[in-house]
């Protein structure tokens, strides 16, 4: 099930307010499960909001301070607080929109779709697709593409698993999440073991 990560965020920033809480303290005190606490504060952390004063207590940072004294929302997208929607000419939303007719496809067969006379950033695309299979958007076939070299990148097939809407969904690596801009609310990213870096990459794929 889907998480309104964004309201989590904002409720754990209001509960530490000027305290110093463990997360069992702010689990306690919120209408949250304890493991939605734990997560909020491991991305407010990431994101310079929190601060660790010692193993398991936590404190806003004078960003945090700042942040929840003026209002501030995240930077990471408009005053909704909401990740920014994609153009409809981009290289994501093209994208996207193959997938929706492809249904199944390997990244070779996304670079075709949307390839014209600007470059296409092929490994961008690689860090937009992880992020939406972390999310759950897409899914990694078991099997990989007829005739392609064993371990290579190319060789993947997914599966579009939740074709949500028209709006390509967007990857805010900050947050750890992929946010849906149809059902307007954010996917957390599950664990991942295959971890390819460049979390800032998604930002650069316009």
């Amino acid at each position: 099930m889907s998480i309104n990560i964004f309201t989590h965020l904002l409720a754990v920033l209001g509960a530490i307010g000027k305290g110093q809480f463990t997360v069992d303290e702010l689990a306690a005190n919120l209408p949250m499960e304890r493991g939605h606490v734990s997560a909020s504060v491991g991305r407010l952390i990431a994101s310079g909001l929190v601060e660790r004063l010692e193993t398991g207590l936590f404190c806003l940072s004078a960003k945090g301070r700042t942040f929840l004294v003026k209002g501030q929302m995240f930077e990471f997208g408009p005053a909704n607080g909401q990740a920014r929607q994609p153009a409809m000419n981009t290289i994501r939303q093209k994208c996207w929109k193959a997938m929706q007719v492809q249904r199944r496809f390997t990244i070779d067969d996304l670079l075709r779709s949307v390839s014209d006379k600007s470059r296409v950033p092929r490994g961008n695309l690689r860090v937009y697709l992880r992020a939406l299979e972390r999310s759950g958007h897409i899914a990694l076939l078991p099997t990989r593409a007829p005739g392609s070299k064993h371990g290579s990148f190319s060789g993947k097939q997914w599966v579009l698993a939740r074709d949500t809407g028209p709006i390509a969904p967007t990857a805010v690596a900050k947050l750890h999440a992929t946010y849906d801009h149809n059902r307007k609310e954010a996917m957390p990213w599950r664990a991942d073991r295959r971890a390819e870096g460049g979390g800032n990459a998604t930002a650069n794929l316009r």
